[in-house]
């Protein structure tokens, strides 16, 4: 304590920016405190959400945008860091970005469409409607990737270094924006009894579980197991003598491997072998990955020999 007020009396504006840093840290805590109560009254039933955040005018602003703004910023913030500490070019990092986002955004909503084409085709105007919901992953993958890959080899530049620089943005923004599902009441799996299952909705329960209140919320189980992966994937990146291409990889196994255990969870129909399409896609990724992995160690046991 001491040597605290002597501090202080070295630099009176460390009291200031003590007290300041005390009370943004309070109001942060209490803040997560008054969120997480209200969350858990959703989940209870007690209260419903409302999928407008707000109106301005005529024009509705959708929590499911304003989540999938916030997991592009904090994605962003990411790529920009990680960038940094490669030495890369910010504007180019920022112009890549942009296109990334621009042809992932597509190939999501592309992939989406075509997996539900039932629902889309008597009324093809509700493809725009993105506030809905409605992004496959796996598709934005696709669309994102192959610009890069694309881009990579126009300019003459490893493609797997690219595709490494964007992995965790892409993890970190999807744990942010699987919470677009639950303002939207969508993307929950079978009915639940366990404490921790979100009540839906009757307008929002499929005809068949009506009876039932509450359900599996899958896009919490895939949140929180993006945002571990999403950690992993940090510290995997800072070892140095890792092969290029090897966190991106990690990351769709990672991701495949996830969206195949939870969709044992879900509530849409099987496909073949009794597993969902979801989960023939994620072993299609996995398949891939593994394949990419082993060849990829070959070639690096011939180098060394």
């Amino acid at each position: 304590m001491k040597q605290y007020i002597e501090k202080v009396k070295k630099d009176p504006n460390q009291l200031f920016f003590d007290l300041y840093n005390t009370a943004a840290l309070i109001f942060t805590i209490g803040a997560l405190i008054a969120i997480g109560q209200r969350i858990a009254m959703v989940f209870e039933g007690k209260i419903l959400l409302n999928p407008i955040a707000l109106t301005i005018g005529q024009t509705n602003i959708y929590w499911y945008g304003v989540i999938f703004a916030m997991a592009f910023l904090f994605g962003f913030l990411v790529v920009v860091r990680e960038a940094r500490r490669r030495e890369i070019n910010i504007d180019k990092t920022i112009n890549l970005v942009f296109w990334v986002l621009v042809f992932g955004f597509l190939g999501a909503r592309l992939v989406f469409v075509l997996l539900n084409w039932g629902f889309y085709s008597p009324n093809l105007i509700n493809v725009l409607n993105i506030w809905q919901g409605g992004l496959s992953l796996f598709g934005g993958i696709i669309g994102g990737g192959l610009f890069l890959i694309v881009y990579s080899l126009f300019k003459k530049e490893n493609a797997w270094k690219a595709l490494d620089l964007f992995a965790p943005a892409l993890l970190i923004g999807l744990a942010i924006g699987r919470w677009g599902n639950f303002f939207n009441q969508e993307y929950f799996g079978l009915p639940s009894n366990y404490p921790v299952a979100l009540y839906v909705h009757p307008a929002n329960r499929p005809w068949e579980l009506r009876s039932f209140a509450f359900f599996h919320p899958l896009f919490l189980y895939e949140s929180l197991l993006c945002l571990i992966l999403f950690i992993v994937l940090i510290l995997m990146r800072k070892r140095r003598q890792l092969a290029s291409g090897t966190v991106f990889l990690s990351f769709i196994l990672g991701y495949s491997v996830i969206r195949f255990f939870i969709e044992f969870l879900s509530i849409e129909s099987k496909v073949l072998w009794n597993l969902t399409l979801e989960q023939i896609i994620s072993l299609i990724f996995a398949t891939v990955v593994v394949a990419i992995l082993l060849i990829k160690k070959e070639k690096l046991k011939g180098k060394k020999r």
